[in-house]
């Protein structure tokens, strides 16, 4: 999941990228300052399908692009400023990954 202000009308966007080939779409939530956000991404092995969810509540699929099998996968969290002098802070309770297969 991504989120740049000056994007997307300032909604979440999901991501998936394979090769460098990238297939982007509208999460439809729009970022509201002072708002908790749970995030969560799932990727079944069985299926050609990355699922995007926000507050437990599915708001995107993407079933283009997705990496294959051999391809490397990761995970992270990343936040840059790039405009303004106010200080931007990043709260982050905690990361889980779960593997099954």
């Amino acid at each position: 999941l991504r989120y740049t202000d000056s994007v997307n009308g300032g909604r979440f966007e999901c991501v998936v990228r394979s090769n460098n080939v990238e297939t982007t779409t509208d999460s439809g939530t729009a970022v509201v300052a002072g708002t908790d956000y749970l995030l969560r991404i799932e990727a079944p092995v069985a299926a050609n399908q990355i699922l995007f969810y926000m507050n437990n509540n599915l708001v995107q699929t993407i079933t283009t692009n997705i990496p294959g099998r051999g391809n490397g996968s990761g995970f992270g969290v990343y936040m840059q400023k790039t405009s303004g002098a106010q200080a931007r802070l990043l709260h982050l309770d905690y990361t889980e990954v779960s593997i099954t297969a």
